[in-house]
């Protein structure tokens, strides 16, 4: 059996967030210290969100830097977290929703 595996990392040193409010605000977002059975599932059409914000930040970082370079970038990846955490969250409303049901 052969699985069409796909994914992708994002990398950054925290000093490319000091002194901006994500710096604060990362710590908030609960999944980066998730268990293996509470892992981010994601439905096509939100892979296709997430694909299209990995793009337009690799998109961003790949052009010339300039002095909004840095900017857009940290907006967009504050973009991906709160889109990521939405998600997130949403698998445990959905998982009361069904236990319910039961």
């Amino acid at each position: 059996m052969v699985f069409d595996q796909k994914g992708f990392s994002i990398n950054f040193h925290e000093d490319f967030f000091k002194g901006t409010e994500l710096a604060h605000q990362i710590k908030k977002y609960s999944f980066f210290s998730y268990s293996v059975n509470e892992a981010l599932h994601l439905s096509p059409k939100e892979e296709k969100q997430i694909e299209a914000i990995v793009e337009s930040i690799d998109s961003e970082y790949q052009n010339n830097q300039d002095a909004f370079s840095k900017d857009i970038i940290i907006s967009q990846l504050t973009t991906l977290l709160k889109y990521a955490n939405r998600f997130y969250e949403r698998q445990f409303i959905n998982r009361i929703k069904s236990y319910r049901m039961i």
